[in-house]
């Protein structure tokens, strides 16, 4: 029954809940209360992951609120019938929560907003007044959060080291600055294919958030190498940079960024039409963990340069399926290294 299912048995049971079979037990949890709290015994749940589940419904998500005192981490990517009505109570009852994924983390790809739960500010600021513990927060394709609902959770959850809000379409500028001002923590920022997302923005990030491993900002046209020099200034630590699709990403800015970020491992360029060979040279010469460059549609880069920078690079090789260099060792390898 349900009460031996939130003794442990819960957990395992996830794999079951995709079929529509095993939902309608979830569904069932609410008759479940009436059990002793010695019965349910709800913190005994730590994780719960309802991936790719599209049949999963706001009901049946809502009914185990009861149940899940002391999840850590909730996984809800791929569930595009979940909204508010079923997270808010949730979260309301999840105050040791540190990882909310409603999203799959693709640093590359767009993120599609069929696929992600339709949540808005609301479940943002409920997160935010909850769960202060948050480490994780995976929002990308949610197009209907905005800018006040990213200033409630980071204002709430100042321990963030990864926020992924690709492709929220209703974000700018003041985002970034909530972040810059709130969350010092971070490692991990995710703002790709939002078009209002600036340099104003991506510097006050960047001077605040100096543990920055990992930026994504694809596909922000209004960013440029003020955003990248600012990174290379304040970011040390850099390992990962995407700016794909940034016309205003130049040599200049990879100069700096080669100079200061020489621990760098992943750098996404693809659709910077103004850099060239001497770009790709300067971080060659200096980042030598460097092991993947994507570089298609910069017409200004040669074949002859990625060979060079490929010799140059211990990691690195040509790639073969795109333009531009991808690990020469295993992931396993690569995990030794780094």
């Amino acid at each position: 029954g349900v009460a031996g299912m939130a003794a442990g048995g819960l957990e395992a049971a996830c794999g079951e809940w995709r079929t529509m079979a095993a939902l309608h037990r979830l569904e069932g949890a609410a008759a479940a209360r009436s059990g002793s709290a010695a019965d349910l015994q709800p913190n005994a749940l730590v994780e719960l992951r309802l991936d790719e589940i599209e049949a999963l419904r706001d009901a049946a998500l809502a009914t185990a609120a009861g149940l899940l005192g002391c999840l850590r981490t909730l996984s809800l990517a791929g569930t595009p019938r979940i909204t508010d009505r079923a997270l808010v109570p949730v979260l309301e009852s999840c105050s040791a929560l540190t990882e909310l994924r409603l999203s799959r983390n693709r640093r590359g790809g767009i993120p599609s907003p069929f696929v992600a739960p339709k949540v808005t500010d609301v479940m943002l600021r409920v997160l935010g007044a909850s769960c202060p513990r948050l480490a994780t927060l995976v929002a990308s394709g949610c197009s209907r959060i905005t800018d006040r609902g990213v200033c409630a959770v980071t204002g709430g959850c100042r321990q963030l080291r990864l926020l992924s809000l690709g492709a929220a379409s209703k974000l700018s500028d003041e985002s970034l600055k909530a972040v810059a001002t709130h969350c010092p923590e971070l490692e991990e920022l995710v703002v790709s294919f939002v078009p209002a997302v600036s340099d104003a923005g991506l510097e006050k990030v960047a001077a605040s958030c100096r543990k920055l491993r990992v930026l994504v900002a694809s596909g922000c046209p209004a960013g440029s190498d003020r955003s990248v020099v600012a990174l290379a200034h304040h970011c040390p630590r850099l390992r990962e940079l995407r700016v794909a699709n940034c016309p205003a990403v130049s040599d200049q800015g990879l100069r700096w960024l080669a100079a200061r970020c020489y621990l760098l491992q992943v750098v996404g360029l693809s659709g910077c039409e103004t850099v060239t060979d001497a770009g790709v040279g300067s971080l060659a010469r200096r980042c030598k963990a460097m092991h993947s460059l994507q570089v298609d549609d910069c017409t200004g880069v040669t074949p002859h340069a990625l060979a060079c920078a490929a010799a140059m690079l211990p990691l690195a090789r040509v790639s073969n399926s795109h333009s531009g260099l991808e690990p020469s060792v295993s992931p396993k390898e690569l995990s030794v290294q780094h």
